[in-house]
């Protein structure tokens, strides 16, 4: 690996709980000011960007949490995310984060069957009889059954 492209090294500064030294350009400094006015940005990263707006002001970590009503922990994730990745690392959770489903595709295409000429994909029987059948909650197979009737064919 070239020096030019090693990872960033994290320096946590004394006082700060940890946090790295947070060096924004002007250039991410505007698309994270941005993220944080917009009404449409999505509130996940409109949080983490203002979490590392305050941290590259200098605020510790309590103060950002306090100020942002969130948790410590919260404050170091992000502000250790932006430092190793920049800005695409706070845009997205970490891949397999969160709940899997409790019923994968296929078992629901299993339970359904393709009618008409336009091959759309209809359940064979009731919501309550296939979640009978699989062994899980009317809503959970409900879920399945919206997307899968969105990606017939794939």
């Amino acid at each position: 690996m070239t020096p030019s492209h090693a990872p960033p090294v994290m320096h946590p500064l004394p006082g700060r709980g940890g946090l790295p030294r947070i060096c924004l350009t002007s250039v991410d400094r505007q698309r994270l000011q941005r993220a944080v006015r917009s009404p449409t940005t999505a509130q996940r990263f409109a949080r983490r960007s203002h979490i590392v707006l305050l941290a590259a002001d200098g605020l510790s970590v309590a103060e950002i949490a306090g100020r942002l009503g969130t948790s410590s922990p919260t404050v170091r994730l992000w502000a250790r995310r932006f430092a190793q990745a920049g800005i695409e690392g706070i845009r997205n959770d970490a891949p397999g984060r969160g709940r899997p489903p409790s019923l994968d595709r296929e078992s629901i295409r299993a339970m359904c069957v393709v009618h008409g000429a336009d091959g759309v994909l209809r359940p064979r029987g009731s919501v309550r009889q296939i979640a009978s059948e699989l062994g899980a909650s009317p809503s959970s197979v409900w879920r399945a059954l919206q997307k899968v009737s969105h990606h017939v064919g794939q």
